[in-house]
Order: structure tokens, then C-alpha cells, then sequence
């Protein structure tokens, strides 16, 4: 609902980037309108596989949306937008990590914090209370 009604009729509306899309897709200019989705797992400075990125390349990420002045929302942002006749910024992201590993804690939260950018977190349920996210860190 909130693509459709951001974009109307519209059937080119976004695009799906990953390693292999990006040199094609990844480095077009930013649209004046337009919305970004960033589903993030773990930050670490040994990337073990391709769920994982480094705090630098976070970094990046956070420098990129502050540097295009993309604002972060929230789903509930999103809520209101599409069902309680709400605003959204021209430019927005949603930026999430799911998984619940401490990186989101100790590395993410403070670099978001210091830029004044929100995030979304999604924690697996199973994984509270082993080790991975505590039930008492689960509001930052």
C-alpha cells in the first residue's frame, strides 16, 4: 500500500540491489523522491559471509543517507502514512538489523545515535536470553 500510494500507477518503482545489480543500479544519481531499504544482520571487522559488513562499510551507509539527506523512519511511521493519512519525508529509508547479535548494540546504536538516525530492530524471539540479545537491552 504505502509503494503504491507514494508512486501511484508507476510499474518502475524500485529495484532490487545486490553485489552483482550494483555497478548497473547502485550508482545512480539519488531521486528526489524516492525510498531505501536496508536489512542489516551483524557488523564485524572479519566478514564471515555476505549477511555480515564491517563497521566501515556501516559507516558508509549512515555517511550515504546523511550525505543524500535521506531520513530513517520507522514501520510505524509507515503505518500512519498509509492508514492514518500521515506524512513521509521525500527522501526515507527504513534501515534494520535482524538477528539480535551485540554488534547492533554496541556498534551500530552509538554510530546511529551520534547521527541522529533511527533503526528498526528485529530480533529473532528464540534467540533471547542466549547470549545473542538479552531480553533487558531489547529498548535501546
Amino acid at each position: 500500500m504505502m509503494v503504491e500510494r507514494i508512486n501511484g500507477n508507476r510499474k518502475d518503482f524500485g529495484r532490487y540491489i545486490d553485489k552483482v545489480s550494483y555497478p548497473q543500479y547502485g550508482q545512480n544519481k539519488i531521486e528526489e523522491k524516492s525510498f531505501y531499504i536496508f536489512e542489516l544482520h551483524h557488523i564485524d571487522e572479519k566478514p564471515s559471509n555476505d549477511y555480515i559488513i564491517t563497521k566501515e562499510r556501516f559507516e558508509n551507509i549512515l555517511k550515504f543517507l546523511k550525505t543524500n539527506k535521506i531520513e530513517t523512519v520507522s514501520f510505524e511511521d509507515i503505518y500512519n502514512y498509509v492508514n492514518n493519512n500521515g506524512s513521509l519525508p521525500d527522501k526515507f529509508c527504513i534501515l534494520t538489523f535482524d538477528d539480535g547479535y551485540k554488534s547492533n548494540y554496541e556498534i551500530a546504536y552509538p554510530m546511529l545515535k551520534k547521527m541522529a538516525l533511527r533503526l528498526v530492530k528485529l530480533g529473532i524471539l528464540k534467540n533471547l536470553n542466549q547470549g545473542v540479545f538479552r531480553w533487558q537491552d531489547k529498548r535501546l
